[in-house]
Order: structure tokens, then sequence, then C-alpha cells
């Protein structure tokens, strides 16, 4: 451990021997350094709840960042300005996307299977998302795959983006669509 100062405590930046180890999905890898209590560090499991000021307000920011990426494919504040949510609350918002259906006779199978003509990890990461959304029957997680994927540039990226607006459209919101 390192050196007590006068007043009995820990200096700012201590080294410890040896090291506590870090769950990277919890307290991500950073240039910078985490504040922490060091009291909970070694009383707490939850490794959340070592951090304290301005570094647990960072990585409450990035978790809800992160939720809403998953949940709509992008930002809340973006997802209220866009398609079928288009000035809309967060949860006419929410009630909107529950309501997502598949068109009869739609095969979103196939038209998955032809977004894997792109290459690269992104798309093959957002393809198993889809397919496991399909088969979930979450839409809500299928288009914000979708969303996700949008932006795609590469390889056949036009057979990509033309079978996203074919999903879109499939799962009624075509307000989407035209803007992929």
């Amino acid at each position: 451990m390192g050196d007590l100062s006068v007043m009995g405590t820990l200096p700012a930046c201590v080294e410890i021997d040896p090291p506590i180890p870090v769950d990277l999905s919890i307290i991500p890898h950073t240039r910078g350094v985490y504040l922490v209590d060091f009291d909970l560090v070694l009383t707490e499991s939850d490794q959340r709840l070592w951090l304290v000021d301005s570094s647990a307000e960072s990585l409450r920011h990035r978790d809800g960042r992160a939720w809403e990426m998953d949940r709509y494919g992008m930002p809340l504040q973006v997802r209220l300005q866009t398609g079928i949510c288009k000035g809309m609350s967060p949860e006419d918002a929410e009630e909107r996307l529950h309501r997502l259906t598949v068109a009869k006779n739609v095969y979103l199978a196939d038209y998955i299977l032809a977004i894997t003509r792109g290459r690269g990890r992104r798309v093959a990461r957002e393809v198993a998302i889809m397919q496991q959304a399909r088969q979930d029957k979450d839409l809500i997680a299928l288009l914000a795959a979708c969303w996700r994927l949008s932006p795609y540039e590469g390889k056949n990226d036009r057979v990509v983006k033309d079978n996203i607006k074919r999903i879109m459209v499939s799962l009624g919101a075509v307000q989407d669509a035209v803007l992929v």
C-alpha cells in the first residue's frame, strides 16, 4: 500500500501492490484516472459503487447512452426528432415502438440474409442482433439494429441500405425508411 499522509489518509494517487482486479466491462480502461472511495474498494464487491464524484457521473452517463443506443439505435433525443417518433414524448415514443408489427407475407429472414452481403465485423454483429431479435419477436431491437447499421459504407452498401429500408417498411416504420 501507499504511504499514509500526515492526515492519516491515502494521497490522491497511490499504487496498490498486488493490484486489485478491475472488471473492464464495468470500469473501462481510460488514459486518465478514476476517483474511488478506498474503503468501498476493500469492502464492496460491486465495482460501480467504488467510484465517486466525476468518475461516477461519467460512468452513469456512458451507461445511459449505451442503453439508448441498444434500445433505439441512436440517442433518445435524436430518436424523438426522427421518423415515426418525431415530436413525441419519450413515453409516447416507447408506446409507438411497442406497436410495431410485421406486415403479412413478409419474410424478414430474407432481408436479413441479403444484408450479410456487406462485409466487416460491424455488419456481422448487427446481423446477428437482427436474427436474434427476429427469433425473439423483439421488433424494437430489430429496428434499432437497422438504425445502427444505416450509416454503413463499404462493399455492397447499396444492398445493405436497401434491405434495411425493406425491414423498416415491413415493420411499419415507413417514415424511418425514408430517412435512411
